[in-house]
Formats: structure tokens, sequence, C-alpha cells
């Protein structure tokens, strides 16, 4: 990888981590970010007000590129706490880590080499996703090679010039939106003229939280199992790939197809719409699924994670 010009003691990549009281699954997250092959970075974790053992378990890394800041009052979600983070950036681009989600190996190197031989100011990859109905699912793919607002891409993919929030601003909270966080902020940035050219490689897997009911409540060994499958197997992305393949010629599969083409033909509409009356595709998306107005979609979710209804605040 060849890199910009920047000052030797300052990284590259800023890496912004919000969690919430998972002490027993976030060391997997950073695990991945310690076995990237690109290690210019440095990695900010932002507790929303954690109770549990979270900082003692981020500060067992004992790594100075790592550093975690605690929230005196929980806000509940992650636009505040990313906020917060990037305000404390150093770095010449910025990345976002879910505190459940895992990266491969060639994450952080895939996405810069795209970001500076594309010479754009923001790209993401391809995410492998585990859960809901139980197949493998690759997400984010963008078949004209182009960001379109349709389709979803969680922030623990991205990567974008740290320069960004001085035109557009931060993160808004979910309490005053139809759509998450991550899907306005993303949609804002495209929406300002920035170019975003997505990768074709997939580099992060995805245990959906949202699949187990009370995730956040009970322990589970589903990430370790995960990160140990990826650390330990160089063969990983080809052997999901191929059960993704595997997967889509079984029975069951019928029922996913179903499902997957229902919810084709409601993109076409909802993208139709969206054009003629000039919003976004994912306010009327969800408030198709969550039947609902602002902050309804994220207190759903909180609830299937056996978390309180937000505060209006």
């Amino acid at each position: 990888m060849s890199e910009v010009t920047t000052e030797p003691s300052k990284p590259l990549i800023s890496i912004i981590m919000a969690t919430y009281n998972r002490a027993d699954i976030i060391g997997y997250s950073i695990k991945s970010v310690l076995y990237q092959s690109y290690q210019n970075w440095e990695l900010i974790v932002i507790g929303d007000c954690c109770t549990d053992d979270t900082e003692a378990v981020v500060m067992s890394f004992n790594s100075d590129k790592i550093k975690f800041h605690n929230l005196s009052e929980n806000f509940g979600e992650q636009s505040y706490p990313n906020s917060y983070g990037m305000k404390l950036a150093q770095g010449e681009y910025i990345a976002y880590l879910n505190h459940d989600d895992i990266w491969l190996p060639d994450h952080l190197d895939s996405l810069y080499n795209t970001i500076i031989n594309e010479e754009c100011d923001m790209t993401y990859s391809l995410i492998g996703l585990y859960g809901n109905f139980n197949e493998y699912t690759v997400i984010c793919c963008s078949p004209k090679g182009v960001y379109e607002p349709h389709i979803l891409v969680p922030a623990s993919v991205w990567l974008m010039k740290s320069t960004i929030p001085k035109e557009i601003g931060y993160w808004k909270s979910a309490r005053e939106m139809i759509t998450f966080p991550s899907e306005e902020y993303i949609y804002r940035i495209w929406k300002a003229g920035y170019k975003i050219c997505p990768t074709v490689n997939m580099t992060m897997i995805k245990p959906v939280s949202t699949s187990v009911k009370n995730s956040y409540l009970i322990k589970s060994d589903f990430n370790e199992k995960i990160y140990l499958d990826i650390s330990t197997n160089s063969n990983f992305r080809e052997k999901y790939l191929m059960n993704l393949v595997n997967g889509s010629m079984s029975d069951f599969s019928v029922k996913v197809h179903l499902f997957k083409l229902f919810r084709e033909i409601t993109r076409s509409v909802v993208t139709m719409l969206s054009r003629f009356f000039d919003i976004h595709p994912m306010i009327i998306m969800n408030i198709i699924a969550y039947r609902g107005g602002k902050g309804k979609g994220i207190n759903t979710l909180r609830k299937i994670r056996g978390l309180n209804k937000l505060s209006k605040d």
C-alpha cells in the first residue's frame, strides 16, 4: 500500500467504535482491528455510559493505539458516541466499526486502496451477514458500481475523508428521524456531492443482533466462533461464499428467494416514489417496516435487543 504524506506521529485512519455494555463480545471486534494487514490507525472506543466491564476489556489490550472514553450519560444509540469520537479523531480518514462486527484482515487495505486509486471521498465494502433466515447473505451490493440511496450500507464498512464533517456536520439523533442515523448520514454525504466508490470485496462479517431476542442481555459464543474461524482459516472468504452458493440451492432457500423477490419489488416502487417526492427512500421503507414516525425504528430494534425505549429528549 502506498500512503499519502502524513506526520509520523499521527495515524492515517481513525476508527470509531461506539459501544454499550457488550464486554462479552467487544474484544473480538477489537482483535479484528489489531490483526489488520494495514497498521497505521488509531481506535477510539466511545462507551455510551457503559456500566459493565467494557473499559477493562478495552484496556486489557494494552495498546497506545487504542483509546477509551466513557460518556457520563447514556444517549441510547450510536449517533452521539460516533460524533463524539469523530471530534477526537486525528487521522486523515475515518472508519467505523460496530462493537459486534468483525473485519477480515484486509479490510482497511482494501478500502484505502480503493479511495486512493479511484480518487474518491468515501468508499465501502461488501458485508457477509449471519442472521434473520440463518442463511449466508452478502449485502451492500452496488450493481451499477455507484452508491444508491435504497442500498443499505452499515457504517462498519465505511472509509471516508475526515474533512467531510466540516461541510455536512456530524451524525443526527435517531430520535429526530424516520430513517436510522447511518442511513441518513451516508445519504447526506451523497447529496452534498461527494464521490462515493463502492468496492467489490467482502471484508466484514456482521452477526445480526436483531435475529436473537434480548441479544444485549444474554451471553453468546457466536462472535467468538466467527472470529476464530476468520483468524484460523486463510480461505474463510472462499468458504463463506461457497456456503452462500450452496445455500441458494437448498429447498429452504425457496422461502428466502421469495422474500428477496418481494423485497426487490418493494424497493423498486419505493425508489420511484422517493425520486418523485425527492426524499430518502429509506424513509418510506422504514415507515412500512416499523409502522411509525421519528424514532420508531430505533425503538423497535431496542425492544428486540432487550433495551428500554429511548426517551424523547
